[in-house]
């Protein structure tokens, strides 16, 4: 979603990321009047669907999928909505983000009229040599958002993590890295471990004359969930200043959780 704002010149969405608002919440707020800050995240408080969703929920669902000019029925059966409802998010959410057809979408378009190659923000080139059309269309405007966090967290993430000998790989899921670290090593070692790959995976991109990064944010658990009481989670927007102030978060954090897994 953020690739897709800058490489698309659209404004709203920039300005909601560089001042650390909320993405998603600020959509659902365009799409269902009312402001940013009014918009619930409680499952069941959006009326859209089956009901069982929040109204962040389809906020985030349209930022995600519409980049994409995703289709109104594709849209409607994979989020489980009448077409009549994902036609009219699709269409809101054209009229508020404008610069999602008129910028990135023209901007995809002529590059495949120009060479057919669409080169992503870690310099990797790929040629599509599909029939012209909307199916093709759609295909790369996923390209260089999509392309570019794999790269992003196979060449900043994979390949730093690789190096650090406390870290033990576990899994790589598209935008996620999971690892452990053995407690013996004590939490100021995994602070630095966390430190270097956080600043790795946050090298910023450039395209043209703007300059941003994605934020990495950590999870801490003694599993792989992301339930509430079952992790620890450290946002972009709250990280500690010094590598002695993480090793503290994470040394209170793990306290915690030994408190909730006894409980």
């Amino acid at each position: 979603n953020r690739i897709v704002a800058y490489v698309g010149r659209i404004m709203e969405m920039i300005d909601a990321f560089e001042s650390e608002r909320d993405v998603h919440r600020l959509t659902a707020g365009l799409l269902l009047s009312k402001m940013p800050d009014d918009i619930s995240d409680e499952d069941g408080s959006c009326e859209l669907g089956d009901g069982t969703q929040s109204e962040r929920f389809w906020g985030k669902k349209a930022n995600h999928s519409l980049n994409y000019d995703i289709g109104y029925k594709e849209f409607a059966l994979k989020n489980d909505l009448t077409e009549k409802e994902a036609m009219w998010i699709i269409e809101r959410y054209h009229m508020i983000y404008p610069g999602v057809r008129t910028n990135y979408h023209s901007f995809i378009q002529s590059e495949l009229m120009r060479s057919r190659t669409i080169t992503n923000l870690m310099g990797r080139k790929r040629r599509f040599l599909d029939k012209s059309g909307n199916k093709l269309n759609k295909e790369a405007y996923a390209q260089i958002p999509q392309s570019t966090v794999a790269d992003i967290i196979n060449e900043r993430g994979l390949c730093v993590a690789y190096q650090i000998p406390i870290v033990e790989l576990l899994r790589q899921v598209h935008d996620d890295i999971g690892f452990q670290m053995p407690l013996s090593m004590g939490w100021k070692a995994h602070a630095k471990a966390l430190w270097n790959l956080k600043h790795s995976l946050e090298t910023p991109l450039h395209f043209h004359d703007r300059e941003f990064i994605i934020p990495a944010d950590i999870t801490m658990g003694l599993n792989f969930s992301k339930m509430k009481g079952e992790c620890v989670e450290i946002k972009h927007t709250r990280f500690p200043a010094t590598i002695d102030e993480l090793a503290h978060l994470l040394d209170t954090g793990y306290t915690s959780l030994q408190g909730e897994k006894h409980e």
